[in-house]
């Protein structure tokens, strides 16, 4: 998974580790409980919170740095959600080679199954 980070003033992405992530995440989480920010969501900065918003094509925003998720081989950017994905996802049932996400392709096929009912 390719991790980008920016700083707010900043204009180009740059690659930076999944663990760098994490440990901003966990500061910022620390910096919300301690100075009790009422106007950001601590839980929003949990580990696995965050790395579920990374995966679902969100810009995680922290004081100091933007972090998305880039585009390499293992990811792959849903063409009908925008979401960006790991791994195998689903066929499209609309066009049968369009590549999809999972939550998608499940969308699609209850959408097929409703309109059969």
């Amino acid at each position: 998974m390719k991790i980008l980070r920016k700083a707010h003033e900043g204009n180009d992405w740059q690659e930076t580790t999944l663990e760098n992530f994490i440990e901003s995440v966990k500061i910022t989480r620390d910096i919300i409980l301690e100075m009790n920010i009422k106007d950001r969501n601590a839980d929003y900065y949990t580990e696995g919170f965050a790395l579920d918003l990374l995966k679902n094509g969100n810009i995680i925003d922290t004081p100091v740095t933007l972090f998305k998720l880039g585009e390499d081989k293992d990811t792959n950017k849903c063409p009908i959600c925008n979401k960006y994905y790991i791994g195998m996802g689903s066929l499209s049932r609309r066009d049968n080679k369009t590549d999809i996400c999972s939550e998608c392709g499940m969308r699609e096929a209850m959408e097929d199954m409703t309109k059969n009912i």
